[in-house]
């Protein structure tokens, strides 16, 4: 057999690249993305449950059966609070809270944080619902 030595080819020749015309800007220009602005934390006296007032809130309470022991951790919870920071407002262990919270998913057939809000949320609007038709007739 005959051994074939490989040639080396040339390079191919390629013209060279002429510069594109630098053109101005589009007088519409597209904003950049920027870094999103921190947002200013909120007032300590503004909390997640202060879209509800207190007798909104005493309303729900008796229509849900919740004691108000169960209402204060309700209210750490729509204040986005950690067991231990809601153990720590009230005095109590975060066991304790773990335990009142556990006892509110049963009762109110939820299974976490979120749903209890939404079931919290939907009594409120079955309420208002109940008060505006009563007002209206």
């Amino acid at each position: 057999m005959l051994a074939t030595r490989a040639v080396p080819r040339p390079a191919p020749q390629v013209a060279p690249a002429q510069a594109a015309p630098v053109s101005a800007p589009p007088a519409t220009s597209v904003p950049t993305r920027t870094e999103p602005e921190a947002a200013a934390p909120a007032p300590a006296s503004v909390r997640g449950h202060a879209i509800l007032t207190s007798e909104q809130w005493a309303a729900l309470a008796t229509a849900l059966r919740i004691s108000p022991r169960e209402l204060q951790i309700v209210h750490g919870v729509f204040d986005d609070l950690k067991e231990a920071a809601i153990a720590d407002n009230l005095g109590i262990s975060a066991h304790t809270v773990h335990t009142h919270l556990e006892r509110l998913y049963r009762k109110l057939s939820v299974c976490g944080r979120c749903p209890l809000v939404v079931r919290i949320f939907q009594e409120h609007l079955a309420l208002s619902t109940r008060q505006s038709g009563r007002a209206e007739s």
